[in-house]
């Protein structure tokens, strides 16, 4: 049990990592031009 809380954990972690960085990136970007359509 204490396994999967561990790995739940790691998980949430990275995902807030990612998060971040997503959220720092697009930041960035909006600041450098004016905002317009992002591409996907």
């Amino acid at each position: 049990m204490l396994r999967a809380e561990e790995a739940l954990g790691k998980l949430l972690l990275s995902f807030q990592h990612d998060l971040a960085i997503v959220r720092i990136q697009f930041t960035r970007m909006t600041e450098d031009r004016p905002p317009r359509r992002l591409p996907l």
